[in-house]
């Protein structure tokens, strides 16, 4: 119950991120405890929702046929899971909401954080996403792109932009 949740919320923030009006321009999402860094191709709008026991804090930026998001979700402390299983349900999640097809998937590390990096697709769009854990956090970035629109190269920055960090 708890992964539909989370992929629903997603969904909700990737649909309001297609609705919003975003400023030209690359900028710095670092949210206050939010422990990541992350460069977006404009001002992205920030969404957060609490439902059942998780937390969502989004920041979805749109770029002419392209959404970028980066988000990050906090489970109530008393929610035990399994990294791995955690992430391919995100990922299998994600995809459904989407109505989305895998394409490929592989298991991925970035600073001592279990995660999970795919492709899909739609029958409109090409998605890209990398799902990290750590604890009960879940690190999520994600990429639609629309199938008639090319972007690789701010795709390939806003990934490469991506950094875990501590605050002292």
């Amino acid at each position: 119950m708890r992964k539909s949740v989370r992929g629903a919320l997603l969904l909700f923030f990737i649909v309001v991120g297609v609705a919003a009006q975003v400023d030209s321009g690359w900028v710095r999402v670092a949210p206050e405890g939010g422990g990541f860094a992350a460069m977006m191709p404009g001002k992205p709008d920030e969404q957060s929702q609490t439902k059942e026991k998780i937390t969502t804090h989004a920041y979805i930026a749109k770029l002419g046929r392209g959404v970028y998001m980066v988000s990050y979700s906090d489970y109530d402390s008393s929610v035990k899971f399994d990294p791995q299983v955690e992430l391919e349900a995100d990922r299998d999640n994600f995809n459904k909401v989407l109505k989305a097809t895998l394409l490929t998937t592989k298991n991925i590390t970035m600073d001592g954080r279990q995660g999970i990096e795919f492709t899909s697709e739609t029958e409109v769009a090409n998605i890209k996403s990398k799902v990290f854990v750590r604890g009960n956090r879940v690190f999520q970035q994600a990429v639609l792109i629309f199938k008639d629109s090319d972007q690789t190269k701010t795709v390939e920055a806003f990934f490469e932009s991506f950094a875990f960090i501590t605050t002292n």
